[in-house]
């Protein structure tokens, strides 16, 4: 009768075995999915965002373009000084130059909130397997346990 008691006991603790590691598993894979879809997200709204500071940023400067070359055919045409309208158009070229490469430096920076959606995405992975390698310890000691003769 007590070997018939110990081979169910057995049976039971492999049986909880599999179901509490198939569990880990599961736990484990959701989690990690979650953490990829949430970088993912995450990089997909950097992306969007640095396209339409990009878009923003090149559509200033043609119009600012566009606007010099305007105001120096209105300025010829009502006769001002032709070198005070090439002095004016050069400095308005200029200006928005330099306002467009402050603008694209300043685009660079959006990657620099990349950094932590990566970190977050790396702790999260790794917070997953570490809870599962906790798990399936203790199952494995609860199963040897089980096995272990008194």
């Amino acid at each position: 009768m007590c070997l018939k008691q110990t081979i169910d006991t057995q049976k039971q603790a492999v049986a909880t075995f599999k179901a509490t590691i198939e569990a880990a598993v599961n736990v484990r894979k959701a989690a990690i999915d979650a953490a990829i879809l949430t970088f993912r997200q995450s990089v997909d709204q950097l992306i969007t965002a640095r396209r339409l500071a990009v878009d923003a940023t090149i559509s200033a400067f043609k119009n600012a373009k566009i606007t010099a070359v305007e105001k120096a055919k209105a300025d010829y045409a009502t006769g001002v000084d032709s070198k005070t309208v090439h002095e004016t158009f050069r400095t308005d070229i200029k200006t928005a130059q330099d306002k467009f490469k402050n603008d694209r430096q300043a685009i660079e920076k959006l990657w620099d909130f990349f950094e932590p959606v990566r970190i977050a995405q790396r702790q999260a992975v790794d917070k997953a397997i570490a809870d599962f390698k906790t798990i399936l310890e203790k199952a494995r000691q609860d199963l040897k346990a089980a096995f272990e003769m008194k």
